[in-house]
């Protein structure tokens, strides 16, 4: 059946009106595609303070405004989502009924989604981002570690239709609390397919793209790179994001003395970054938990083959399409890097397989696999 859809997206965020800052890209690219023969509504919850309305990517989008975010202060998470719920359904139920409701997140964007689709009576998807079933108590992050986003999240999983992650390593996640979710990869768009034009030979360039945060675990990753330019000094680490720890990794690049070495950038609009990815030799992640991460698929797009910590795409990729190293183990990570800058060959076939990856599993096949699953859940 081919008819127009009429599909409602939730999310926390990621659809600021300027389309470049503040944004999810993976979500951009999805709605450039989907709105193209379908109706979609995204509402975005935290976009703004103040109610709005604005179109992007051919898609509606509303934030409905003041929604509060004090609910981690209540024993009841769902007396605190109540005024979330209201305005929420509110927004859903204006236009008529959707055909599906689709929740970005297992916490009040999934909770939204599931929560209003039964009382519509319509099916929901909600894609499992990465933190809902970890827990990292010396750094207060993850679903399982917060009780109240722990809570919601139990709720999310026996309300939902159907689930969805980006990872293989988030699917064994999943099914270890016993969630059957589908597999499907957020592919990115064609615009990130560039000629790589590094030189295989030094000085060497190495490439990161993540906010600044206590997650991605840049710490070790300046451990790591420390321990690459005592023994290959001619090597560089451009790194971009936002910064949300007030310098503290600048700091440490101070104490590691490697201000030489070391580039920061701060957030860049992602058009801009792609420039990185081409002149990139190798692309670094450090992460101590990802479903993803997109940017490393990004990367891939330039042939720029992956070292990293044995999460999300690099735990599904490794050997094949990456390298992977120990969690949180810097001496590993080194190790993995240097191997990959002395080995031409090797750093050539992995770019190459993780190339032909992304070109299958893009943006379009995203989206098609999306309307699949959509229409299962329909008829």
């Amino acid at each position: 059946m081919n008819k127009s859809l009429n599909i409602v997206f939730i999310s926390p965020g990621g659809v600021d009106r300027s389309g470049q800052y503040k944004v999810i890209p993976h979500i951009l690219w999805m709605l450039e595609k989907l709105t193209v023969k379908h109706k979609v509504t995204v509402i975005s919850l935290y976009q703004y303070e103040q109610a709005c309305e604005y179109t992007l990517c051919g898609a509606r989008i509303i934030s409905p405004g003041k929604i509060r975010q004090d609910w981690n202060n209540f024993q009841d998470p769902q007396s605190a989502l109540k005024e979330m719920y209201e305005k929420t359904l509110d927004i859903v139920s204006s236009e008529g009924t959707p055909d599906i409701l689709h929740g970005f997140w297992g916490f009040h964007a999934g909770w939204l989604a599931s929560r209003i689709a039964l009382s519509m009576k319509i099916p929901s998807v909600v894609s499992l981002m990465g933190a809902e079933f970890v827990a990292f108590p010396e750094i207060k992050y993850g679903g399982q570690f917060h009780t109240n986003q722990k809570m919601i999240l139990n709720d999310t999983l026996k309300q939902a239709t159907s689930f969805t992650v980006a990872s293989h390593h988030m699917e064994v996640h999943a099914s270890e609390f016993g969630v059957s979710a589908e597999y499907i990869p957020f592919g990115v768009h064609g615009s990130c397919f560039k000629p790589n034009k590094s030189p295989a030979q030094p000085p060497w360039k190495l490439l990161h793209v993540a906010s600044i945060n206590r997650i991605k675990d840049q710490a070790t990753l300046l451990k790591a790179f420390r321990r690459v330019v005592d023994r290959i000094p001619a090597v560089h680490l451009d790194i971009v994001g936002e910064d949300t720890l007030n310098g503290e990794l600048q700091n440490l690049t101070d104490e590691l003395d490697m201000e030489n070495h070391v580039t920061f950038h701060g957030y860049l609009p992602n058009n801009e970054v792609r420039i990185f990815f081409q002149n990139a030799n190798i692309y670094l992640v450090s992460s101590l938990n990802e479903t993803g991460p997109i940017s490393m698929l990004e990367a891939a797009a330039c042939r720029v083959p992956t070292v990293g910590t044995e999460v999300g795409y690099v735990a599904d990729w490794t050997d094949k399409r990456a390298l992977a190293a120990e969690i949180g183990n810097s001496q590993d990570l080194a190790e993995k890097i240097i191997f990959l800058l002395k080995n031409n060959q090797k750093r050539k076939e992995l770019g190459e397989a993780a190339y032909n990856w992304v070109r299958e599993y893009d943006s379009s096949w995203t989206t098609n696999k999306l309307l699949e699953t959509y229409k299962s859940l329909m008829y």
